[in-house]
């Protein structure tokens, strides 16, 4: 037997010293004494108590000597993406935003769902569920801003919905907003007649800070107004739909998040939202030139989870086990824009870098569809099989998955916060628990 490559074993901590082992491999902690600690790192096994060796060995944080690990995740996480039986379409029903963020990489236009493109998007997802292949089917409304295009989700919805039943498929839905046009009317339809179950809203940072980034494209603030919405949408249907609450930080506004994650808490927010932060990166532009390192951003987060925690949010600490690293990863899944485009990435369409870019792209939705997604994911499997990738060699590839395929391909390094403040999560998970 070995100590698995994949466990994180922190410093002894506690009145009764002890440290916590997280095995990336499973997502699951076991805490072990200093004397038991001992058999374990110098590798006597049989001298470590018989529950305890059973748990390190369930846990995956021991495993058989000659077990190549690295080969057995990417098997895993090969198999989870191609044993799927979810029909999942990313769809942006316009190209147009009314924001103006400085960060994004978009291109927007005026641009809804054409009656063709509408079609074309019906009869592949028809195809699709007649094939009995699968038992749900998710939408993700995205945009642009998709709030714009109110009408043609409802449309669309009452469409999707009869295929749903008519091939015995359960249904869910996710919307992406700016949350500007989120009013308690336009949220009941959602709710109820979208059948959304999932909103994700940004907010960057309190009024002041929020207000130099995510403007009207006149130059009018936003915050307000999308604030407002928030409390309204979580006062009424928080029982209903999940809200997830988004910040991207920079180096101009991270000293706004606390002031937010306060005011948030002001408004009794943190039992009916998730609220989450993540560093602003290239967006088919240099947003991230100059901008907090990865590293830097680490160190932050951990103070951010402390106030989290103590305003009595709802945090999720560790990391879990990821299989299907995103849309990359799934043969099934699908992103089309307004004009019927279709990506294999979220973060390619309307983007100006990635117009003659094919790398990234599907054929039209009007046309049919060949298996280059499953050649690009395969490429980035055996490209950290390889050592090309960082992820070779790193202890927490289970619980990332990579992070970011494309951004790896592209020849950059999308490595996340956990990467560099891991240990200190876990005696934060422990600390909080007690």
């Amino acid at each position: 037997m070995k100590i698995s490559k994949y466990a994180i074993i922190t410093r002894e901590v506690g009145a009764s010293p002890v440290r916590i082992i997280y095995s990336t491999r499973t997502a699951q902690l076991e805490k072990i004494s200093p004397e038991q600690f001992g058999f374990l790192s110098s590798h006597k096994f049989d001298s470590i108590e018989s529950g305890l060796r059973r748990r390190l060995c369930e846990k995956e944080i021991l495993v058989p000597a000659e077990e190549n690990e690295l080969d057995i995740i990417l098997r895993r996480n090969q198999a989870a993406a191609q044993d799927v039986t979810t029909l999942y379409f990313v769809i942006q029903p316009t190209a147009n935003c009314q924001f103006a963020c400085w960060y994004c990489g978009q291109e927007h236009s005026n641009d809804n769902l054409k009656k063709d493109t509408v079609e074309a998007i019906i009869q592949r997802i028809e195809r699709y569920l007649s094939s009995h292949s699968f038992k749900h089917f998710a939408i993700c409304w995205f945009g642009g801003e998709p709030l714009l295009a109110a009408k043609q989700i409802k449309q669309l919805t009452e469409i999707f919905l009869g295929l749903c039943e008519r091939f015995s498929c359960s249904y869910s839905a996710k919307l992406v907003t700016n949350g500007f046009l989120l009013s308690n009317r336009v949220a009941s339809v959602l709710v109820k007649e979208c059948k959304v179950s999932k909103i994700e809203i940004t907010l960057d940072g309190d009024a002041s800070t929020h207000d130099k980034s995510r403007v009207l494209r006149k130059g009018k603030p936003t915050f307000n107004r999308v604030f407002n919405n928030v409390i309204s949408l979580a006062q009424s249907f928080c029982n209903q739909v999940q809200i997830s609450l988004r910040m991207n930080v920079t180096s101009d506004n991270y000293l706004a998040v606390s002031p937010l994650i306060a005011k948030l808490a002001s408004h009794q927010l943190q039992n009916s939202v998730t609220f989450y932060l993540a560093p602003v990166h290239s967006w088919g532009n240099n947003a991230s030139m100059g901008d907090l390192t990865i590293e830097q951003f680490a160190t932050l987060e951990l103070s951010w989870l402390h106030e989290m925690i103590a305003f009595g949010f709802r945090v999720q600490i560790l990391p879990k086990r990821k299989s299907v690293v995103c849309l990359l990863a799934i043969p099934n899944s699908h992103v089309i824009d307004a004009f019927g485009n279709q990506f294999k990435c979220s973060e390619i369409s309307y983007v100006p870098l990635y117009k003659n870019n094919s790398r990234y792209r599907r054929p039209h939705i009007s046309e049919e569809i060949g298996k280059g997604d499953l050649v690009e994911i395969n490429e980035f499997h055996e490209g950290i099989r390889q050592g090309t990738f960082g992820c070779s060699t790193c202890s927490i590839l289970p619980v990332c998955g990579g992070s970011c395929p494309k951004e790896w391909l592209d020849g950059g390094r999308p490595c996340p916060p956990s990467k560099f403040n891991i240990e200190e999560k876990i005696l934060l998970l422990i600390a909080s628990n007690k």
